[in-house]
C-alpha cells in the first residue's frame, strides 16, 4: 500500500496484503509469498522471514537471526546464499562459512558452529559466543559473555570484563582471546593460568 505521497508504506506482516501483487512487492524483496494452495489465497511469511524468535530462526541452518534489525528479524543466512563451491566456502571468513558435505546439495554451505572449530586457538578468536572446553578439548557455544546480564555474574568469569559503553555490557576480556602464553603474560592485566589467558584483578 502506499501513503499520501505514493511512497510505500511497510506492513507490520505479510498478512495485511490481499492481493498477489501487493504481497510479492513487501520489502525487504522475497519475505512474502502468495499462498494460492489455501482457500481463499493468502499473503504468508516466505522461508527465514516465517520465523518470529531468535531459538526457530537460529536452529534452521539456512537462516539467521539479525541483530541489527530493528526490531530483530530472521533473515537469510549469508553462507548458503553465497558460495555453492567448497573452496569459496571454507575461503570465506565473513560468515564465517563452513563446507558440510553431509547438506543437501545446494545447502552444504552454512554458517560456522563453534562446534565445527577443533583448534582452540581458532575457537578463541572465532566468536564471542564461542568458548573453549578444556576438559573436552572442543569448542562449545556457551552463549558467552553476552549472556550474563549482570556486573557480578559478568565479573565472576574471568573470561570476560564489564562495559558500560556497549550494549551487551559483559563482553570477552582481552585477555581471552590470547591463546600463547607469552603473549597473555605479555598483556597488562592478564594472566596465564591453568592453560588459558584470564583477567587478573
Amino acid at each position: 500500500p502506499d501513503d499520501v505521497y505514493g511512497t510505500q508504506v511497510l506492513m507490520a506482516g505479510c498478512n495485511g496484503y490481499d492481493n498477489i501483487g501487493a504481497c510479492e512487492a513487501h520489502l525487504p524483496a522475497g519475505s512474502c509469498k502468495w499462498d494460492d494452495v489455501q482457500v481463499p489465497a493468502v499473503c504468508v511469511e516466505n522461508g527465514c522471514h516465517a520465523y518470529d524468535n531468535e531459538g526457530s530462526c537460529e536452529a534452521d541452518l539456512l537462516c539467521d537471526w539479525d541483530l541489527t534489525k530493528l526490531p530483530a528479524e530472521c533473515v537469510d543466512s549469508y553462507c548458503p546464499n553465497t558460495h555453492q563451491s567448497r573452496d569459496a566456502c571454507n575461503a570465506d571468513n565473513f560468515g564465517p562459512c563452513y563446507w558440510n558435505a553431509n547438506n543437501p546439495i545446494g545447502k552444504q554451505c552454512r554458517k560456522r558452529l563453534c562446534s565445527d572449530i577443533t583448534d582452540k586457538c581458532d575457537c578463541l578468536t572465532a566468536s564471542p559466543d564461542c568458548i573453549w572446553d578444556s576438559t573436552n578439548t572442543h569448542c562449545v557455544d556457551l552463549g558467552g559473555c553476552a549472556s550474563k546480564g549482570t556486573e557480578t555474574d559478568c565479573m565472576a568469569d574471568f573470561d570476560c570484563k564489564w562495559d558500560l559503553s556497549i550494549s551487551p555490557s559483559c563482553t570477552q576480556s582481552d585477555c581471552y582471546p590470547l591463546c600463547m602464553e607469552t603473549d597473555c603474560n605479555a598483556h597488562p592485566g592478564c594472566k596465564w593460568d591453568s592453560g588459558s589467558c584470564k583477567r587478573e584483578d
